[in-house]
């Protein structure tokens, strides 16, 4: 097995009990199940009481977003009506503003190199070099950006939006990566592993390490301590980023190569190609609504099933071990007269 070898810090083994196992939080669940919902409820566990008050206070934050949000979608919808903005135009060039931000995240979750300084730079320069190319191209049509009318027509045109998104995109992943080459160009691979080693560090008082991933762990045969290390947790996920990697790969094939190609080998659409296209895209569509909706509820019906099936397997087990361990004990020997004296 993939052995995590003995740290030298006693301090990174955790020593608290479990929630699962833990006696305050089982006489808190009871306590919160009497009590009242509208009455914010204080816990007496002092090992996760802390945590558990704290996840309340972000679930009210959260309802009460969710409501404020939902209301000012009513008046944000008259005032623009009111104000007759283009949603047309405001959702193509929004494109130019959002792209450039993309290469930048990734960049930030799978390269370690990945600086500060690279990531700022990356989306102001992309962002406002992708403005002034949009700009400037939509300058080259008629009537150019003098005007309201002819600003919001040439500004949404296809070379317009397509300029200014590549420009964006382009700057943005390139000046990333030079300015981060330039700042990190000197670290080592334990420097790396380090970098790495700062999400780790983020736990779950509540939803331990221990408890999120025993499964995965047991399966691919890892013993560990406290929490998995950063090389247990890139021997565990091999075949999940593997997949993930192919199941990118192919959809960015689809949409950046395939699509566009077949596209552009028809410039002008009669009506039977322009039908079969919409119904290609139709049914791309309502296939990838198909996943969306039904993904998470079936691997939420999914999970509900192995821990209901794990746990009358539990059980199983206890009620079989109970009367082999009766029959150890010595036989002639009443057990009650003992108790009393």
């Amino acid at each position: 097995p993939y052995v995590q070898p003995e740290s030298q810090d006693s301090s990174e083994k955790c020593k608290c009990v479990i929630p699962a196992l833990c006696a305050g939080c089982k006489d808190d669940d009871v306590m919160s199940r009497e009590s009242s919902d509208s009455i914010p409820h204080m816990y007496g566990c002092q090992t996760h009481g802390k945590y558990k008050q704290y996840q309340d206070i972000l679930r009210r934050y959260k309802t009460w977003a969710i409501l404020v949000v939902t209301i000012m979608i009513v008046p944000m919808g008259m005032v623009i009506k009111k104000t007759t903005i283009d949603l047309n135009w405001a959702f193509q060039t929004g494109t130019v503003s959002l792209i450039c931000f993309y290469p930048t995240v990734v960049l930030s979750v799978l390269w370690s190199k990945t600086s500060g300084y690279g990531v700022i730079a990356g989306n102001g320069l992309g962002l406002t070099l992708g403005w002034f190319t949009m700009l400037a191209t939509a300058s080259t049509y008629d009537g150019g950006i003098s005007t309201m009318d002819n600003f919001l027509k040439n500004t949404v045109q296809e070379n317009s939006v397509l300029v200014g998104c590549c420009i964006s995109f382009g700057v943005s992943l390139i000046t990333c990566v030079l300015i981060s080459l330039v700042a990190n160009w000197r670290q080592t691979q334990q420097e790396a592993e380090d970098v790495w080693k700062l999400t780790l560090a983020i736990d779950n008082p509540m939803y331990p390490w221990t408890e999120q991933y025993s499964r995965q762990l047991k399966a691919s045969d890892i013993e560990f301590n406290h929490r998995p290390s950063f090389k247990q947790m890139h021997y565990m996920f091999t075949k999940a980023r593997n997949t993930a990697i192919a199941g990118c790969s192919i959809v960015l094939l689809f949409i950046l190569v395939i699509i566009p190609g077949s596209l552009a080998s028809f410039p002008t659409m009669d009506y039977s190609t322009f039908y079969n296209w919409i119904t290609f895209t139709h049914v791309y569509l309502f296939i990838m609504s198909f996943f969306v909706v039904l993904g998470p509820p079936v691997q939420e019906v999914m999970k509900v099933l192995r821990h209901r099936k794990m746990t009358l397997k539990s059980k199983q087990q206890s009620v079989e071990s109970t009367p082999a361990r009766s029959q150890d004990l010595p036989r002639g020997v009443n057990f009650s007269k003992i108790s009393r004296g």
